[in-house]
């Protein structure tokens, strides 16, 4: 059973079964969990592309900074893209 947003208003909190705020206490850690890994996938991502942009500066004989400076386009994809962010379903 899927605890419903409504429920958990002031007037019927009173009225949740146990079963249902731990239901929904797991769903927000599942939720949590896979926004964590994400994140530490993504960081991990750019760590990588930003390695290799400092790599091939040694050879190229660019700068550093003209090399690393659109590394930030990993966060603001991440950031821009809603259909990857994780949805309780409360309803």
């Amino acid at each position: 059973m899927v605890v419903k947003q409504r429920d958990l208003e002031e007037p019927y909190v009173d009225q949740v079964s146990e079963n249902d705020l731990i239901q929904l206490e797991n769903q927000i850690d599942d939720a949590l969990r896979q926004i964590r890994s994400r994140k530490e996938r993504l960081l991990k991502e750019e760590n990588e592309a930003l390695a290799k942009k400092i790599a091939a500066t040694a050879t190229d004989g660019n700068t550093a900074y003209e090399s690393v400076r659109g590394s930030s386009d990993l966060y603001h994809n991440y950031m821009n893209d809603r259909s990857q962010r994780p949805v309780l379903q409360f309803l």
